[in-house]
């Protein structure tokens, strides 16, 4: 059966390519004016995919250069070429290093990975022309998410895009009404009051016996490798992944995403779950629809099938969905309050002292890309 298959035009692979040694990065005789990475591994490519391979770019295919962590250690490049596609390399990291710094001889290459995080953002001006809407909001939020380090070959990694709306459940969706959109100051298990009472009395009741961890409001996080699986789980290769994270089988179909009204019920009844969306809730319908007929179980009460994903009501299909979900995201109410979003994850509220602080034992460390909070979108001039 051929299955249909989810290829991002910004990736090559989910995966990191892994790269144990690396014999030669010159700009040769035989190759002017390339980038040449080669590793003289003689493992099989069906044992290991991707290693063992050599790597070969002209220069001026190649548009940006960052340094990347890799499973928290910093050890990763990730190259971006001019025809939108990238490489997620992960070296040891003593190897990530010599490799870099043989690139910084390559002059015409444009090196990001000497500069912080902020020193990237306040130099490419993309907050400003943001402010004065000459980019999307969709736009500005993938670049920030580049910014940050986080990427599309990394699911631990992956981009992260806010839940924008509140209402799944009437029949028209009304973008004037400020009341359909979620407040975007505070994350979204504390929504409601009556979490956000129990997250308090969680934090100033935790203490730790061995002194070692500090309170925290709570011990999930926003952006997950499992979370990723769990909505990209009807396309490959996020389908195999899922299987391969729950020793081969699907999850029980109650815990599936199986429909959007009923997850956002679940993480605002939840002070737990801290989820937010990824990208595809904006641009990609197909990953709404289980075309590849994939045998996802029955629910427990219903015994329902699950199958495609239940939209809102105001949704006439998945295409309708992504077109009103990404009319929301550049709507008035969303350009004047993205901002708190933004500091939320990844500017100065993202700090310790945030009023809403997350454990800092997950797997998954946040990237800050400002210190100080971001000004509103100029208002549109009708």
């Amino acid at each position: 059966m051929q299955y249909t298959s989810y290829i991002n035009t910004s990736c090559n692979d989910i995966r990191a390519w892994s790269f144990a040694m690396v014999k030669s990065l010159v700009m040769s005789n035989s190759w002017p004016c390339v980038l040449y990475i080669t590793n003289p591994l003689s493992v099989p490519l069906s044992v290991l995919p991707g290693v063992g391979q050599d790597f070969k770019w002209p220069l001026s295919q190649i548009r940006e250069i960052h340094l990347r962590r890799y499973n928290l250690r910093r050890s990763a490049l990730e190259i971006f070429l001019i025809d939108q596609t990238n490489y997620f390399l992960n070296f040891k990291k003593e190897v990530r290093n010599k490799v870099y710094s043989r690139m910084l001889l390559l002059r015409s290459l444009s090196l990001y990975g000497t500069r912080s995080p902020q020193e990237l953002l306040k130099a490419s001006g993309l907050t400003q022309k943001w402010v004065n809407r000459e980019m999307t909001n969709f736009d500005y939020l993938i670049q920030l998410n580049t910014i940050a380090g986080r990427t599309y070959n990394d699911l631990s990694q992956y981009p992260v895009f806010p839940w924008i709306l509140s209402d799944y459940t009437s029949e028209e969706l009304d973008l004037t009404d400020p009341g359909v959109f979620r407040d975007l100051s505070k994350p979204v298990a504390v929504l409601n009051e009556r979490n956000a009472k129990a997250v308090r009395e969680k934090y100033e009741s935790f203490e730790d016996p061995t002194g070692t961890i500090d309170r925290f409001h709570y011990g999930t996080h926003y952006s997950n490798a499992a979370g990723v699986m769990h909505y990209l789980i009807r396309v490959e290769p996020f389908t195999s992944l899922h299987i391969a994270l729950q020793s081969g089988r699907f999850d029980c179909a109650d815990r599936q995403f199986h429909s959007i009204p009923a997850l956002w019920q679940t993480l605002t009844d939840n002070p737990n779950d801290v989820k937010e969306l990824i990208p595809e809730f904006f641009y990609f319908p197909e990953f709404l629809e289980n075309q590849n007929a994939f045998d996802l179980g029955r629910l427990q009460i219903s015994k329902e099938r699950v199958n495609d994903v239940i939209l809102p009501k105001w949704a006439k299909s998945p295409e309708d969905f992504i077109y009103k979900h990404r009319k929301a995201l550049e709507s008035e109410y969303v350009s004047a309050h993205l901002q708190d979003w933004i500091d939320l994850i990844f500017g100065y509220n993202s700090e310790a002292q945030r009023p809403w602080r997350p454990s800092m034992s997950s797997t998954t460390a946040p990237t800050k890309v400002r210190t100080l909070t971001l000004n509103p979108r100029l208002p549109l001039i009708q």
